[in-house]
């Protein structure tokens, strides 16, 4: 799966996001259910950052460039709220939103995570990677699909 998304690299465990190749298409059915292989790949690729830059530059409706800025105002006033939530990003498209959030601690995550997603459907279904911590952060790793509650498939 990786190799549909990811760089031809001699360290098969790393994926660096090949942007010359449609991640989307890659993660999405036709019918919008999503590839939870390739999402996996995704979040744990060493450029998601790249991928957060990639996203904020796609094409978007003024509804998601609503919601996206929504989000970053919700996340902000989490952030402000809560100890222990520093930096985090954020981009969507009409299809998904990338966003990374570093935290002090497991009890940061837990309360930014609660109030974040609450019992909130509209934004649809949610991965999410556990970063490891570095320098007293964590930097978590969240992919959502807004108003997307498709299946979710693993494909061979």
């Amino acid at each position: 799966m990786k190799q549909k998304i990811c760089t031809e690299s001699p360290n098969q465990d790393n994926c660096e996001i090949d942007f010359s190749k449609s991640f989307k298409s890659n993660i999405l059915t036709k019918n919008k259910e999503l590839k939870v292989n390739e999402i996996s790949a995704l979040l744990s690729s060493s450029n998601f950052n790249d991928l957060i830059g990639e996203i904020s530059v796609n094409n978007k409706s003024d509804t998601t460039s609503r919601s996206e800025q929504e989000y970053i105002n919700e996340i902000n006033n989490i952030s402000n709220e809560l100890s222990g939530v520093y930096q985090s990003r954020i981009a969507c498209d009409d299809d998904l939103c990338a966003l990374t959030v570093n935290v002090a601690n497991e009890t940061a995550w837990n309360n930014f995570k609660k109030q974040f997603f609450k019992k909130d459907t509209s934004k649809g279904n949610t991965f999410i990677r556990l970063g490891t911590p570095q320098n007293n952060e964590t930097e978590n790793r969240i992919l959502f699909f807004p108003g997307n509650t498709n299946a979710i498939v693993q494909q061979k």
